[in-house]
């Protein structure tokens, strides 16, 4: 069977690093990017299992993000988690508005995290 594929969006490269030794020490395949619209592209091509989205990218939002991805019939069935550094309440009211299926707030917990996205990827 082959692994699980996780498309991490995120432009900062010391989180990018975290993630990428975390999922990779659980066996998923990765794609990433640091930019929303190539997120777009790479997740309309790849149709990858679980989005792993900052908000906070250099060329839209994450949330503008989720909302393209979740009006395309493409990509709409893709679970999107938000993983970000906006703990404010109404930051993750907008993340589920915008078709996120779920919010992490950085820092992340490791545990919390990986039982997290297993859950996701378990779906």
């Amino acid at each position: 069977m082959s692994p699980k594929t996780i498309l991490i969006v995120e432009d900062n490269l010391l989180n990018m690093k975290l993630l990428d030794v975390l999922l990779e020490g659980q066996g998923y395949a990765l794609i990433k990017t640091t930019f929303g619209l190539e997120a777009i592209t790479i997740a309309r091509r790849t149709r990858p299992n679980l989005i792993l989205l900052d908000i906070q990218l250099p060329d839209l939002s994450g949330f503008d993000v989720a909302l393209r991805l979740k009006a395309d019939a493409v990509t709409r069935s893709i679970p999107i988690m938000a993983v970000t550094a906006f703990a404010e309440p109404e930051h993750e009211q907008n993340a589920i508005e915008s078709g996120c299926d779920g919010y992490i707030v950085k820092p992340i917990r490791v545990a919390d995290f990986l039982r997290r996205v297993a859950d996701f990827l378990s779906r």
